[in-house]
């Protein structure tokens, strides 16, 4: 509220210039202080926060090619492109084990990103909006839960905003009465590789890919429309970057041997993963629940796609070369495209995952900031401020109090399974609980294969034992649910392995003994319970039998 305070303050004072002048300079002090405080409360907690489980089994898969010589999809099953496994291998290779590894890596990131995502700002736009628009991006997504953080789709945000960039550089110099020189001709190459690169993180990036190289076209037509020699040029230089990256990361499966595993998984196996429905038949509440987690900022959108739709047709007439009005009116095209692309792969190709709507409210806020930045001094502006500023006042206070009551704790150098939980703001696993289960173990002299984590949510045993998983099917329970085909192959290949214990989840795995109450788990076999974790000494023989006679698949 001190920045709106003080922001209406500067617009009143335009009456004398070095009265205007100091308070812009008080509204942007104010707007660096508060940036300070919120670093400085949140990063020490934020580094210390537990890592989800789809993080975890990236993390698995990075341990199973660097510390068991094993190689990818082969001995660690994915349903995914390589991308995240690379990104863990490269990051695990240079800095150890440690989970404050990851999360460092997310921030930089993430500051990287939001670096990237502010210099979208129009041109001309004040410091002191610069600094409001870094503050409201990253309040945002240090509000976020841990099942946002590390995670693919945002990871993938920060080379597509780099390509962008290439595009929106490109687009100017087609526009332009000159001829190409070598930098025209680098661009889309490199352009084409941000694309390949963010595509082998998830390939769902190349419906806005397509957005943004559609929109460039129209504009340059609009205004060179004898160019379509050039624009054709320009495609093929795109995609033979695209196919640069694609060499690149396919000459890496054939090396490790990862090839053949990979293609039969891509175009075999995952044929069931494209179509299985995670939320049970329960869309309606997975995404009642996501609305609320993200509420309000979930409410933006409503203001931001409009606002994109409008900016592809009311963007301004470009013109030939390198005006600001003319790069006005590229940004704006441009930003947009890439933003409604987002929201139609992600609608129409991905689930109902809570990390996957980051970058649509990353992307969402950049748009209503720069529409606040262009914006003249009014009731317009002020609006939108309020609607930005709404979800950092709603949202901020409970993980700011929780963080500051675990501060302290942050700075000790030993892992707190105590400390994971207090600053867990999702609270899909118990790491207490887990705590007691990897002792339990621990006294049993657990060796390489010899537990099974049934439920994904459990997977963490595996580097806290430090012990290999028993088969490549790392998340177990969900292959075998997906992959209904490949059920019999799944179970000949566990059946091979010197399994001695079972780890389930009460809440998360479904039991057959009462299919309405998630706590009527088997006491049969049951040796030790730790809250939400059960632990059963089965082994391999056994393993199906029991599965199929007490767990739903």
């Amino acid at each position: 509220m001190a920045i709106v305070v003080c922001n209406r303050l500067a617009e009143q004072s335009a009456e004398s210039n070095p009265v205007r002048e100091r308070h812009g300079a008080a509204v942007r002090w104010m707007t660096q202080g508060l940036l300070l405080i919120l670093l400085a409360i949140h990063l020490p907690a934020f580094v210390r926060m537990p890592l989800d489980c789809d993080v975890t089994h990236y993390d698995l898969c990075a341990r199973t090619v660097l510390m068991y010589d094993g190689v990818l999809y082969r001995d660690a099953l994915d349903t995914n492109l390589p991308g995240m496994p690379w990104l863990h291998m490269m990051l695990r290779s240079v800095a150890g084990w440690s989970p404050e590894v990851l999360r460092l890596a997310d921030l930089a990131v993430v500051g990287l990103l939001i670096f990237a995502l502010v210099r979208w700002l129009p041109e001309g736009c004040s410091a002191t909006d610069r600094w409001l628009t870094v503050w409201i991006l990253a309040a945002f997504y240090l509000s976020t839960s841990e099942w946002c953080h590390v995670q693919r789709d945002v990871w993938m945000l920060l080379p597509c905003m780099l390509a962008l960039r290439c595009r929106r550089r490109q687009i100017l110099a087609l526009c332009q009465s000159a001829s190409f020189d070598r930098r025209n001709l680098i661009r889309p190459v490199v352009e084409g590789l941000l694309w390949g690169t963010a595509f082998w993180i998830k390939p769902f990036v190349a419906v806005p890919a397509l957005f943004c190289w559609s929109i460039g076209v129209w504009k340059v037509l609009r205004v060179q429309p004898m160019r379509r020699r050039r624009i054709v040029g320009d495609a093929f230089l795109l995609i033979f970057g695209g196919m640069l990256a694609g060499a690149a990361g396919s000459a890496w499966l054939i090396a490790t041997g990862a090839w053949p595993t990979f293609w039969e998984i891509m175009w075999v196996w995952n044929r069931q993963y494209v179509t299985h429905d995670f939320s049970d038949n329960e869309g309606p509440m997975l995404a009642l629940g996501l609305f609320v987690r993200f509420f309000p900022w979930m409410l933006l959108p409503a203001l931001a796609i409009p606002l994109a739709c409008r900016s592809l047709y009311d963007s301004g007439n470009p013109t030939e070369g390198q005006n600001s009005k003319n790069v006005e009116a590229v940004d704006r095209a441009l930003l947009a495209a890439l933003y409604l692309g987002w929201i139609v792969q992600v609608v129409a190709l991905q689930h109902l995952f809570d990390y996957v709507y980051v970058p649509i409210l990353f992307l969402t806020l950049i748009l209503l900031c720069r529409r606040y930045a262009l914006e003249p001094p009014g009731t317009g502006r002020t609006v939108i401020l309020a609607c930005l500023l709404l979800g950092v006042v709603l949202r901020l206070p409970a993980p700011t109090l929780q963080r500051l009551a675990a501060w302290p704790l942050c700075w000790q150098r030993t892992e707190s399974a105590e400390l994971l939980d207090r600053l867990s703001v999702f609270q899909r696993m118990n790491w207490t609980d887990l705590e007691r289960v990897e002792e339990f173990l621990l006294e049993r002299k657990i060796r390489d294969g010899e537990v099974v984590c049934w439920a994904p949510r459990a997977n963490p045993l595996y580097a806290a034992l430090n012990v290999r998983p028993p088969s490549r099917y790392l998340l177990m329970h969900l292959n075998l649910r997906v992959f209904a085909r490949q059920r019999e192959q799944i179970w000949t290949e566990i059946q091979r392995c010197p399994v001695r214990f079972v780890v389930c989840d009460i809440y998360f795995d479904k039991w057959k003994a009462d299919g309405a109450n998630s706590k009527s788990f088997p006491q049969d076999r049951l040796v030790f319970q730790a809250g939400r974790y059960v632990v059963y000494a089965i082994d391999a023989a056994c393993l199906r039998d029991w599965v199929e006679t007490n767990l739903e698949l």
